[in-house]
């Protein structure tokens, strides 16, 4: 709850508390081992899109540079442990920063994640949580045949699911609608990357990424 706390200016603060916060919804009993990650990723997700990826790796460092600090004295070094979440923060930087600087590139997730050393399964999710916070631009994964196809059957593929809305939020669950558009017999192969970035083209409200990526 550390970058919890830091970013709210507060000293205590319990995990509840920030769900309360954030305007989460809890999911399952609070307490339980399980539930107790979910809601911290989901936590951490809410953070990011709230105040920013940089906020939030820039409080990271300090807790890191201030453990560093009290944990060394003389010849005696204290082991620092890299929690999760600065894994992941760092991870997210290092994405953002490398679309930075390939402004105009266009790019698959698998050569992505061969350029960046990162597994490609894990960075289907952060590629999406990265697209739904705006912090990197979709036009990097717009493929012409792939996104010409969808947008084609995209209107087809809402009619027939768009009853199966999130209840919560009112958006559009992708898998329906990408389990539709993969029964068609001319699908050229699309990924839920392909989908996510066809219906941030159209400007349509869409819920995170749910199930495993392909």
């Amino acid at each position: 709850m550390t970058i919890a706390r830091r970013v709210n200016g507060l000293n205590r603060g319990a995990l509840s508390d920030f769900i309360e916060r954030y305007g989460i919804t809890p999911e399952g009993d609070a307490h339980r081992a399980l539930n107790d990650v979910v809601h911290t990723a989901m936590l951490l997700e809410a953070i990011i899109s709230q105040h920013g990826l940089r906020s939030v790796h820039a409080e990271i460092e300090r807790g890191k540079n201030s453990a560093m600090r009290s944990g060394f004295g003389g010849k005696s070094k204290k082991k620092v442990l890299i929690r999760p979440e600065k894994e992941k923060a760092d991870r997210l930087l290092k994405i953002i920063n490398f679309l930075n600087d390939h402004s105009t590139l266009l790019i698959s997730e698998e050569r992505l994640a061969h350029k960046l050393g990162l597994d490609v399964s894990q960075l289907s999710f952060d590629l999406a949580e990265l697209l739904s916070t705006q912090s990197i631009k979709h036009d990097h994964f717009k493929k012409p045949e792939a996104h010409d196809w969808i947008m084609h059957y995209l209107d087809e593929a809402i009619e027939k699911t768009g009853e199966k809305k999130n209840s919560q939020n009112d958006q559009y669950l992708l898998k329906p609608i990408f389990n539709y558009l993969q029964k068609l017999p001319d699908n050229p192969g699309i990924s839920y990357l392909d989908l996510r970035v066809a219906l941030m083209e159209m400007n349509l409200q869409q819920s995170e990424l749910t199930c495993s990526p392909i």
